[in-house]
């Protein structure tokens, strides 16, 4: 009962309240005036994805000049050439080829003849197997020939051979008196030849002759030299 009444009295306050409602509304205003919406500026503009200037372009391989160009093996002017056979060069005496070997192993002889007073020694160097040159032919060399011979502090050109006397150069040369019963040093040279071809270091230079024929000492014995009528020493 007492649920009867109670809704009995809310229907009458429901009617009681209802045409005041209706007499002044609630403004709703309609719906909101949002009086333009919002400016938020458009959408935000977005750049684009940030400009990394593109993708970092690598410099490319790093030139390295290409490969380090090798000088290639070091050029030493090819193999050494061996010098071969040494070859002496003729020596320029007078335009001659060099003979000095021409007298190797030759058995030289110093012989000295009669000295008069007042005369030049005469004396002959023995070669045997002959004199190159003056009388016995050089293979290849067709120079002229000259003999020299110095005795101490002396020297004589005047050298030759004489048809008859085989391996034999006779000389003369003048002579202080001071050289006689003496002994020299002697040395024999050829022109082609830079060097001596024969040396004596106690030459016997003999005493002066009295008279007679006589011989200054020597390996061969007494021994003249041959008069102009063709004698033999």
């Amino acid at each position: 009962m007492k649920k009867f009444i109670g809704l009995i009295i809310l229907l009458v306050f429901a009617a009681a309240c209802a045409p005041a409602a209706a007499d002044n509304p609630t403004p709703v205003g309609g719906p909101t005036a949002p009086g333009e919406p919002t400016a938020v500026g458009g959408p935000t503009a977005v750049t684009g994805p940030t400009a990394v200037g593109g993708p970092t372009a690598p410099a490319g391989p790093t030139a390295v000049g290409g490969p380090t160009a090798v000088a290639g093996p070091t050029a030493v002017g090819g193999p050494t050439a061996p010098a071969g056979p040494t070859n002496v060069p003729p020596t320029s005496v007078g335009g001659a080829m060099d003979r000095c070997s021409l007298y190797t192993g030759i058995k030289f002889a110093f012989v000295t003849l009669d000295w008069m007073p007042g005369q030049p020694l005469k004396f002959y160097i023995k070669m045997p197997g002959g004199v190159p040159g003056l009388e016995k032919p050089v293979s290849g060399d067709s120079g002229l020939w000259s003999y020299s011979v110095n005795i101490g502090a002396n020297q004589t050109q005047d050298c030759q051979v004489i048809p008859g006397y085989p391996g034999r150069l006779y000389c003369s040369i003048n002579l202080p008196s001071g050289y006689s019963n003496s002994s020299q040093v002697l040395d024999l040279h050829v022109n082609g030849c830079g060097a001596p071809i024969y040396e004596n270091p106690q030459a016997g230079v003999p005493s002066y002759s009295t008279g007679g024929a006589s011989t200054g000492g020597s390996a061969s014995g007494p021994t003249l030299v041959p008069t102009a009528s063709g004698g033999k020493p």
